[in-house]
């Protein structure tokens, strides 16, 4: 294990100290079908990590209590009881997520006890529901931990989404349905046969150059960038159409003469443009010539009610994002600390970066570090110091649509 977390013998301690006394486990069925899972160390220490599960497309959709299997006997030795549900229905469900983990706190109680302090956790979507729960039910918990989690909120994110998706239609894709009722693997489809037709040209390249900034994809080259694209500007909106029941993207009024500067990646851009040969000036003025796509009012009101972040916490809240995460932008970090210190309540919350390439992909004593600092804040009123590696200091950019 690396310098200044748990060293191997003190983990190896650890986990065999949780082996000597098998936790107790709890599995159930909710109201309206959503299981949970709950395990309880034998020398528990009063504190529930009540866990909520990133997107799951289904049809499976178990429940989970801990980001990893890796990290739950950590825990566990730590005296964390572990909880969480499965939710209703899989996909984009934080109009599931809320209510089924409440749920499952009552369920908790029932079974084990009240704890005497709740700590929500989650990633990735779990970590929008985990915001959702702190900002909405602040009553019932004491503190968050949102891990690599889409925290800048549903309309943002998927409007800088768009931003990108509409850009790669209009210069290079311009039969490509994105919005409307669309078949996500289709899209997905023949959006990566357009990616792999252009980046064989300096124009094509160039252009994708252009989008890849709009989507604020991680990687020092366009081919790292473009290994999420895909991913990363198309997913999952036709769930979540679905769910709002029409379209909730729009860029009426966008001057995507100004996005492009907001990237701040001008100079890679006109570099591109230059060796193609290409006038970045055209393509600018053709993004905003093209016609603009308007939102359905209803659609908006859902995603925004499931979920967009107010700021407004009450309670401690630390993030924990790595630094290139390709799936779900850092920028939703800073998106979302702008939001919180908009509210005056910046010194409830905390920002945490790995430097590292890749979504959730933390280490179980990077989780346990992560926890154990939040459950300071809780108890003892101060945020205490994480090691300085693998941990970094890291100033997120903000969501181009914010």
């Amino acid at each position: 294990m690396r310098k200044g977390l748990i060293p191997a013998a003190a983990l190896a301690a650890l986990l065999a100290s949780s082996a000597l006394a098998a936790p107790r486990h709890e599995t159930g069925t909710l109201a309206g079908g959503a299981t949970y899972v709950i395990d309880v160390p034998d020398a528990w220490n009063g504190a529930l990590l009540l866990y909520s599960h990133g997107y799951a497309r289904g049809p499976a959709n178990p429940a989970h209590n801990a980001p990893s299997e890796a990290v739950k006997p950590l825990l566990l030795a730590k005296g964390y009881a572990l909880a969480g549900s499965s939710f209703a229905r899989p996909g984009w469900a934080l109009e599931e997520a809320v209510p089924g983990q409440l749920a499952t706190l009552d369920a908790f109680s029932a079974t084990i006890g009240t704890p005497k302090r709740t700590l929500a956790w989650g990633s990735s979507m779990g970590a929008l529901a985990t915001v959702a729960l702190i900002e909405r039910h602040p009553g019932r918990f004491d503190g968050g931990l949102p891990l690599c989690g889409s925290v800048g909120g549903a309309i943002p994110m998927m409007n800088s989404a768009f931003d990108a998706a509409f850009a790669f239609k209009t210069l290079l894709a311009p039969d490509l349905k994105i919005v409307g009722g669309v078949d996500d693997r289709a899209v997905a489809e023949r959006a990566a046969a357009v990616v792999a037709e252009a980046r064989q040209t300096p124009q094509g390249r160039a252009r994708l150059q252009l989008v890849a900034a709009l989507a604020q994809l991680p990687g020092a080259t366009l081919d790292d960038q473009l290994k999420s694209f895909v991913m990363g500007v198309f997913f999952p909106r036709a769930d979540q159409e679905r769910r709002a029941g029409g379209v909730f993207s729009w860029n009426t009024g966008v001057d995507y003469r100004r996005q492009v500067k907001a990237t701040g990646k001008g100079g890679a851009i006109a570099a591109a443009y230059a060796q193609a040969g290409l006038a970045i000036d055209k393509d600018v003025a053709a993004l905003n010539a093209a016609p603009r796509q308007g939102a359905d009012p209803q659609a908006v009101a859902y995603l925004t009610a499931n979920y967009v972040p107010t700021g407004a916490l009450t309670r401690p809240v630390l993030t924990l994002h790595t630094t290139h995460d390709p799936l779900t932008s850092s920028a939703n970090e800073g998106t979302y600390g702008a939001k919180v210190a908009a509210r005056g309540k910046g010194k409830l919350l905390r920002q945490v970066f790995v430097t590292r390439t890749g979504h959730c992909n933390f280490q179980p004593d990077e989780l346990l570090a992560a926890v154990q600092v939040l459950d300071g804040r809780v108890t003892k009123g101060a945020w205490s110091h994480l090691p300085k590696a693998p941990f970094t200091a890291f100033k997120p950019e903000r969501l181009l649509r914010p």
